[in-house]
């Protein structure tokens, strides 16, 4: 177990090391961080997500953190509540434009807890695959608003009720991102 845990420490330290401004050899420290809430389906149904993100730009254009988030929904008698986070590697395309793109991947695990009005209990880890684009806007030189959508793929939960194809879908999303986005 503490092999796995390292290895996204190594990945980001080479990366971090490998992406440098190649004309004065310093590295661009700049980065964000923020709020987001996602429309998606659960079981067939609409539902929200929240959660958030931070990053460090590697580049100007490309950059790595991480995000996680959360949901509760009531169905019937049964309550679920799912959660999830990974690594997330994203790149901006024009970013000093007004209005601009950026995508990313997120990649990660998370659970799923289901419980009946009986009391009994079912819970399962999941993997998580997320791409996303997203329309983002400069508001300000340290604000900027996204809106976007994606996929989310999830593979390995498996709970009386529901399955991996409950679990993934569509979603939209819309993000406020607080940092430094210029140096």
């Amino acid at each position: 177990m503490k092999k796995i845990s390292i290895i996204p420490v190594l990945i980001f330290t080479f990366l971090f090391t490998t992406f440098t401004d190649a004309q004065n050899n310093e590295s661009i420290s700049t980065g964000f961080g923020g709020p987001s809430v996602q429309v998606t389906q659960f079981d067939g149904e609409w539902t929200s997500e929240t959660g958030g993100f931070g990053a460090c730009f590697l580049t100007k254009n490309l950059y790595l953190g991480g995000g996680g988030f959360g949901l509760f929904i009531e169905k019937g008698s049964y309550k679920y509540s799912m959660g999830y986070g990974g690594i997330m590697l994203g790149y901006v395309i024009a970013p000093q434009n007004k209005i601009h793109l950026n995508s990313y991947l997120l990649g990660g695990w998370g659970g799923i807890t289901e419980r009946s009005a009986d009391q009994w209990e079912f819970s399962d880890d999941f993997f998580i695959i997320k791409p996303s684009v997203e329309l983002e806007f400069n508001v300000t030189n340290w604000m900027r608003i996204a809106a976007g959508g994606g996929y989310k793929l999830v593979l390995g939960a498996n709970i009386p009720s529901v399955d991996n194809s409950d679990l993934s879908s569509l979603y939209g999303s819309i993000s406020l991102r607080f940092g430094v986005f210029d140096k």
